[in-house]
């Protein structure tokens, strides 16, 4: 009996614990292959559990600069500040890049969180994984996110659950690399008679 239970706990553990150290390789894959990627550019479609739906353009750049541009907004960052420009409203928003809801950082779900977090992974049907991450503490606010990395360990997808349970949904198409995108894309020129709200 002694055995049969010793052979049962060596089978658990051989079954567990290969899939959590699997779950750290195909993390690794993605950041080394991001660690290649000096910039690149994507098209999203950003939805959210009450049906509401957002299409833009996505431009990224190492040392974390981005740039979001949707019909309602434009938001852009350095990596050091961000700016949300609302052509409707004549305003802009500055904020630290730390500190912005609004803020879309690669460095974070790839490096930053992981840290904090216990990493699962699971194969998708049409061959593509999801990374799911969970947090092991009360510093980060959100319940779970999972990342869905295509073949050519992309991130096609960002799924992110919130502490309020609601769900949303980033996804990248027609993601194109290294197009040497100019660090001018990153600043924001405010536009004359704009109202700023400066919030660093």
């Amino acid at each position: 009996m002694i055995v049969s239970i010793k052979l049962f706990v060596l089978i658990y553990m051989l079954l567990i614990f290969p899939q959590t150290d699997n779950s750290r390789t195909l993390l690794y894959k993605v950041q080394e292959k991001y660690n290649t990627i000096n910039d690149f550019t994507s098209d999203f479609i950003q939805s959210t559990g009450d049906g509401n739906i957002n299409r833009g353009k996505f431009f990224y750049k190492a040392d974390n600069k981005f740039r979001i541009e949707v019909k309602s907004r434009i938001i852009v960052s350095d990596g050091e500040s961000t700016w949300t420009f609302t052509p409707q409203n004549n305003q802009v928003v500055i904020s630290s890049s730390d500190d912005d809801l609004n803020s879309f950082s690669i460095r974070d779900y790839l490096y930053e969180y992981p840290k904090q977090c216990t990493v699962s992974t699971y194969e998708n049907e049409d061959g593509s994984n999801t990374i799911i991450l969970k947090p092991q503490t009360t510093d980060l606010e959100f319940k779970e996110i999972r990342l869905v990395i295509n073949t050519n360990n992309l991130i096609q997808q960002i799924e992110l659950y919130d502490l309020m349970n609601n769900n949303y949904k980033v996804a990248l198409e027609n993601t194109k690399l290294n197009q040497k995108i100019d660090d001018k894309l990153f600043t924001f020129e405010i536009p004359e008679g704009t109202r700023v709200i400066d919030l660093r």
